[in-house]
């Protein structure tokens, strides 16, 4: 029996699944931290705030400080197809396991577009439990306004393995299709959580020096 060669999974994924990088000079925000870690243990955190608030910067410093690994997609306006957005769901979640020939199979199926719900679930199916811990982030989820793939979702991500933590980032508040999954209202961290508090900007302001 002639066995497939694992795949390299950073040849598979496209610039979507590449966060912007960390400005050099951050502030140090811990109570936000903490606030994303609570969410975190719930396992599903929505961060809804505008433009401009800081929902990826508050996220990326969040996954340094925990240093979980990361599945990050930003969705744009091109992904509000059921068959694309959970093919790029499908694509980042093998990215985890490349070795699983499981996985790769039912990414691989020709049938998948008919079906892309049900393909990722079971791709889900096939998958190993993770050895680490794993955030799944999806950026931009506002532009997702399609009823049938939100209504699907959360049936998806209820079936992430343990080790998987989910947040959402969107300028929208929580979507009604959603609030199976964020419940309680430490998983919801909005424009009032991101913004400094005047301590903050202090303790800033005195790193670099300066009253």
């Amino acid at each position: 029996m002639v066995q497939e060669a694992p795949i390299d999974s950073s040849l598979m994924l496209s610039e979507k699944f590449t966060p912007a990088a960390l400005p050099e000079v951050c502030a140090p925000r811990r109570d936000l931290i903490d606030r994303f870690d609570a969410a975190a243990a719930l396992r599903f955190g929505y961060v809804g705030a505008p433009a401009g608030s800081g929902k990826t910067v508050s996220t990326l410093l969040w996954l340094k400080a925990c240093k979980r690994k990361v599945v990050w997609i930003g969705l744009d306006r091109y992904d509000n197809a059921p068959t694309v957005f959970f093919k790029l769901l499908a694509t980042g979640l093998f990215s985890v396991q490349p070795e699983n020939a499981g996985m790769r199979r039912v990414l691989a199926s020709p049938s998948f577009s008919s079906s892309p719900v049900e393909h990722v679930i079971m791709m889900l199916a096939e998958m190993q439990p993770p050895a680490e811990r794993y955030a799944l982030v999806l950026d931009d989820v506002h532009l997702v306004t399609n009823r049938e793939i939100m209504k699907a979702l959360p049936a998806v991500l209820k079936r992430l393995p343990g080790a998987f933590s989910v947040f959402l980032l969107s300028r929208n508040q929580l979507p009604d299709e959603l609030r199976s999954v964020v419940r309680e209202p430490v998983q919801l961290v909005g424009a009032d959580d991101l913004r400094f508090t005047e301590d903050e900007i202090r303790r800033y302001f005195k790193s670099l020096g300066l009253a």
